[in-house]
């Protein structure tokens, strides 16, 4: 009899942990081509609507959050800019600035990137980053 219950509770537990991954909000990510900035644009909820926020955080070999600041950025849907793009923002943090507030969530034949302009190492680098569903 206790076989059968623990055998059932690790059934039960299995089920769950698949449920959450069918369930979990989908989001796009890509980084740089040298891996120190990745963009991340995901699901989150505005009063009673779901919308798709887009941020930047360090990644890769930056080991000092001041080394990187973000110069400008927009956000690219089928290679038209949907948001920011405009004159340079400014210099802010990678981990305090985002590129994407409040879209839609992009559809399956969608090409959704980043472009990112930012300083590493008193470098300036311009890139655009494709953002792939994960």
């Amino acid at each position: 009899m206790k076989k059968v219950l623990s055998l059932s509770a690790i059934l039960v537990v299995i089920l769950i942990i698949i449920l959450v991954s069918f369930l979990r909000s989908p989001k796009w990510v890509g980084k740089t081509k040298d891996g120190n900035i990745k963009a991340v644009l995901f699901e989150t909820q505005e009063g009673s609507a779901t919308v798709y926020d887009g941020e930047f955080h360090l990644a890769g070999k930056i080991w000092d959050k001041n080394d990187a600041t973000i110069l400008n950025s927009a956000y690219l849907v089928n290679g038209k800019t949907e948001a920011g793009g405009g004159s340079s923002q400014g210099v802010s943090n990678v981990n305090d600035t985002g590129f994407v507030i409040a879209t839609s969530k992009p559809e399956k034949n969608e090409k959704i990137e980043v472009m990112v302009e930012y300083k590493f190492k008193n470098k300036t680098k311009r890139e655009i980053i494709p953002l792939h569903k994960k």
